[in-house]
């Protein structure tokens, strides 16, 4: 469908629009999610949204889990692209303080209701950055 369809810049423009921590940006990054399943969709999504999600990222809240649960799901997906995972690392610890989620020292914050629900998937996120940062000869 993407290929034939110009879906994905159309739900670049809309994401671009769309307010932090709302039902439609969590359907978006949904469906974003979903069309990267194609990986060429992964860069073109990626090269265009990440830094926006990692903003996004920063205003997180257990209010608004699913919402929260369905951008660290696409950052998930994107960061399955070394490319798109080097990108994240110089600003997802920064995001993830922000909202609360980890400390600065990078552990979880334990009283922290979005902590709790999400961290299983920030430890799947960070360890497919610490991967890409091995791939490329960092550490």
């Amino acid at each position: 469908m993407s290929e034939n369809f110009p879906i994905v810049p159309c739900l670049f423009w809309v994401f671009d629009s769309a307010q932090h921590n709302t039902k439609m940006k969590s359907n978006l990054m949904f469906a974003l999610r979903q069309l990267c399943q194609l990986g060429q969709n992964k860069m073109k999504v990626g090269h265009h949204i990440t830094s926006s999600l990692l903003n996004d990222l920063k205003v997180a809240s257990a209010a608004h889990e699913k919402c929260a649960t369905n951008l660290l799901l696409l950052l998930i997906s994107l960061a399955s692209v070394n490319t798109n995972a080097l990108m994240m690392d110089t600003k997802i610890d920064e995001a993830l303080s922000f909202c609360g989620i980890q400390g600065k020292d990078g552990v979880q914050v334990k009283s922290s209701k979005l902590a709790q629900l999400l961290w299983s998937k920030v430890m799947a996120l960070k360890t497919r950055i610490k991967d890409a940062k091995l791939f490329h000869g960092g550490y």
